[in-house]
């Protein structure tokens, strides 16, 4: 890689990633201004806490370690990296829509697991409904991260990059539009 592009690559990169920082910074001061620090908010630490641990797993964790390496190697070679990640990409979406209709319905178990303490108490109930609502994103950010895996191997980095921004800037929209509608905060996170 030339000096010159890999400068680029950094800045680019560098950018986006400040930029997703503060709209994320934003974004958790804002949903506790909605939601102050009661059992709304306790709920939705709980119920977000479910995908993110299977997140670090499947979209930053063991299955984008082995897929980036073995695309690039494909895709420097000359080989079908393409064919590859759509083989990828298809196994990948299959394993998680069938992990995300498990924990649909095991969900009210997988919110007893993380807080037994809800048992019994608005939180739990609200924490089941927002697990429910909030699981399936493990399926849409893993997908993305295998995608982002795509163009920084392919030396697209902008897009990979921006990608945390658009998360931030939808969830910051849907609290804003909510509570200017007069529509419940909590079921617009």
């Amino acid at each position: 890689m030339k000096p010159i592009r890999l400068i680029a690559g950094f800045m680019t990169v560098g950018l986006w990633t400040l930029l997703s920082r503060v709209l994320g910074f934003v974004r958790d001061a804002m949903i506790l201004a909605y939601l102050g620090t009661g059992p709304a908010y306790e709920a939705y630490v709980v119920a977000f806490r479910l995908p993110n641990m299977f997140r670090r797993f499947f979209a930053e964790g063991a299955f984008n370690m082995a897929f980036v390496p073995m695309f690039s190697k494909k895709y420097e070679a000359g080989e079908d990296a393409q064919g590859f990640a759509e083989t990828a990409f298809a196994g990948l979406a299959s394993v998680l829509i069938l992990l995300t209709l498990a924990a649909q319905a095991f969900m009210p178990w997988m919110i007893y697991a993380l807080a037994s303490g809800f048992a019994g108490q608005e939180q739990f109930a609200l924490s089941v409904e927002f697990g429910r609502i909030v699981f399936p994103y493990i399926l849409f950010i893993s997908l993305a991260a295998l995608l982002s895996g795509v163009l920084n191997a392919t030396g697209r980095f902008a897009a990979a990059a921006a990608a945390p921004v658009l998360l931030n800037v939808i969830l910051v929209a849907a609290l804003v539009g909510a509570a200017t509608m007069g529509l419940d905060v909590t079921m617009a996170l």
